[in-house]
């Protein structure tokens, strides 16, 4: 039908006018009939229309463009759809100042597989610049791919995760975990976005604390440790926005870390005064606290702009008279089920092992 409709049109004596204008007509929302081609997923349609008019790739080139659509598909082949907008000129531009980078970080984020290929398909000087461009937020790919950076299901994080909340979480062991994926690409292919905020003053690194992605810190400071020194617009390092957050898998990773920058932000400020201690005992987070008290290098003595210390901040949160013994009574019972919680693993391992060693 799609081939009919253009061959009548074609066959007006206009010099293709009433074609091109036919085919590049958009709807209510700015699409063309190339981006309903694409969400249909009819990879013929898409490759008879660019063969037509390659000017449909860059249809619209503020808005939500085709090549943009095509890859935020998952029922297209990746590899066909940038070979065939290799041929012509394309937008790259997304809705609300995104660009191809950004939906293609969402596409995988455990490899960054999707993320990888337009890189390389993308020309060095075109790469950069979207790397490092920012949509109506402020954001860059770098700040999506902070906030969604995981490791992929394996015998490693499977260990990390039994180890980890039922004996001490093995942060010696981080570091050697792969660490591939859309955050170290975006990097690798401009490691100035490390240091670009978005609207509210928040660097990639901080994005990755408050989602707790702990792989996409562990990858900025592995790369560029000087970024745990960045402040948001209200004066928080990584850590206070982790102890606000109460991850605490970030909080324990610094303050275990041995890299100077890292050490060097545990006593730092906010804008109210307040270092990480203070947020995490206003907070109540004693995972958060635990860690930062184990190290001596945290300053308790440290006053916020009211004057008071996180001992100070510490004495007003203790509960009121008969309220005190209920909050002891239900932390008994909390380690009480870790306990059990530990034995049955423990005894669970240990029959596996007797089974496996009889049969």
């Amino acid at each position: 039908m799609v081939s009919c409709l253009i061959e009548m049109a074609a066959g007006e004596n206009d010099g293709g006018a009433v074609r091109h204008e036919l085919l590049r007509k958009r709807n209510k929302v700015g699409g063309t009939a190339l981006h309903s081609a694409i969400r249909s997923g009819n990879f013929q349609l898409i490759e008879m229309l660019i063969w037509e008019d390659p000017e449909l790739a860059c249809i619209p080139y503020d808005g939500t463009s085709p090549l943009y659509l095509a890859i935020s598909s998952s029922e297209l082949c990746l590899h066909c759809v940038l070979q065939l907008f290799q041929s012509c000129g394309f937008s790259p531009s997304g809705p609300d100042g995104q660009n191809v980078l950004h939906i293609a970080v969402f596409r995988d984020v455990v490899c960054g597989k999707v993320l990888q290929d337009v890189l390389e398909w993308l020309a060095a000087p075109t790469r950069q610049k979207l790397v490092e461009q920012a949509d109506k937020d402020g954001n860059s790919p770098l700040h999506f791919a902070a906030s969604k950076d995981i490791w992929g299901k394996s015998l490693s994080t499977l260990f990390l995760e039994i180890v980890g909340w039922h004996i001490v979480y093995p942060f010696c062991i981080l570091r050697r975990m792969s660490m591939e994926g859309p955050t170290k690409l975006l990097i690798e292919a401009s490691n100035s976005s490390l240091f670009k905020p978005d609207n509210e003053g928040s660097y990639p690194i901080h994005v990755a604390a408050a989602s707790g992605r702990i792989k996409a810190v562990v990858v900025m400071l592995e790369s560029f440790p000087s970024c745990a020194t960045l402040r948001d617009g209200r004066g928080r390092t990584l850590l206070h926005v982790a102890a606000e957050k109460d991850m605490w898998v970030i909080v324990g990773y610094a303050s275990q870390s041995g890299c100077p920058e890292v050490r060097s932000v545990l006593n730092m400020q906010d804008n109210n005064g307040n270092t990480v201690l203070h947020l995490a005992v206003e907070g109540g987070n004693q995972w958060v606290f635990s860690y930062l008290f184990r190290n001596r290098g945290v300053g308790l003595d440290l006053s916020n702009k009211d004057g008071l210390t996180a001992i100070d901040l510490a004495r007003r949160k203790i509960p009121a008279e008969g309220r005190f013994y209920h909050t002891l009574v239900k932390k008994f019972i909390y380690l009480l089920y870790i306990y059990i919680d530990v034995y049955i693993c423990v005894y669970i391992c240990i029959y596996i092992c007797v089974y496996m060693y009889i049969y």
